[in-house]
């Protein structure tokens, strides 16, 4: 049963990889929907992808925060100890501050929504 398990999360990481192209451009709309959990939600699948798409965003943020990459800190930030949770209230207090938005790159938005939490100190 752990085999299955690992194997699924394993095929869905796959599966992102594939679709780099796609996290590139989903809008930030497509985030909110995709991160929209409560109480009611009892949907793994929403929030698996919520967690691998941040999660692989901030793997590439963080890696950029280390390794000292984008001399303008583009989308570096430091979340190596933070939990799940914490960005997923980031997320809600950014959607509360800038209720109206609607579109733009959802990279952008987390990157907007983190950056004032947990920025880079290279």
């Amino acid at each position: 049963m752990i085999f299955i398990n690992q194997f699924g999360k394993l095929l869905f990481s796959f599966f992102l990889i594939i679709n780099v192209s796609y996290a590139e451009s989903l809008l930030y709309k497509d985030l909110q929907k995709m991160c929209e959990l409560n109480e009611n939600s009892n949907q793994e699948n929403k929030e698996l992808s919520c967690f691998y798409y941040i999660k692989g965003y901030l793997e590439v943020a963080n890696h950029n925060c280390a390794f000292d990459q984008y001399s303008n800190n583009l989308h570096k930030l430091d979340t190596t100890n933070i939990k799940f949770e914490q960005i997923l209230k980031s997320l809600n207090i950014y959607d509360q501050k800038f209720s109206t938005v609607e579109s733009g790159n959802a990279i952008d938005h987390l990157w907007s929504a983190l950056n004032n939490h947990w920025p880079c100190n290279n």
